[in-house]
């Protein structure tokens, strides 16, 4: 879904997901994507977890500015009968929510859900470009992460 655009190589993303989730023990980061060659799907990632944690019941926590697109996403309608979507709030989306479930009817009202949170217009493009241009990031993102962004150099020109 976001072919073209420039990312930090996976090795760093993964490091940054593990600073980030640091503090919360409940969390669990794995490299189940990057051990995967060609393209990584969401489903085929889903699919692998329940089979490691079959007594779990899995929560896929997006921004709600991607839930409009989640018709496009690989096998959705399996996914959806497999995950709840959590859907964080983002300005101008809340009401989208309603929109996409009636796409997807009645199995989707109760797999997509709107997480009631104030709404915080941060987003990792956003994040990249103030990187890019110099510009602080703190606060958008926690501090060993932005202390690993610029030690490694990334997003920057």
């Amino acid at each position: 879904h976001k072919v073209g655009l420039e990312f930090a190589p996976a090795a760093d993303r993964y490091r940054m997901t593990e600073l980030a989730t640091e503090p919360y023990p409940y969390f669990e980061v794995t490299d189940i994507e990057l051990q995967r060659s060609g393209v990584s799907y969401t489903y085929d990632t889903v699919m692998e977890l329940k089979a490691r944690y079959p007594e779990y019941e899995l929560y896929f926590i997006i921004g709600a500015d991607a839930v409009p697109m989640l018709n496009t996403w690989h096998r959705i309608r399996e996914l959806l009968a497999e995950v709840t979507f959590i859907a964080a709030d983002r300005p101008g989306y809340g009401q989208t929510i309603d929109k996409v479930c009636e796409f997807f009817g009645e199995p989707a009202k109760n797999k997509i859900i709107l997480l009631d949170t104030p709404e915080v217009d941060i987003s990792s493009t956003g994040i990249r470009e103030r990187v890019r241009r110099g510009l602080s990031i703190k606060g958008l993102v926690p501090e060993s992460v932005e202390k690993y962004i610029l030690e490694e150099h990334l997003y920057q020109s």
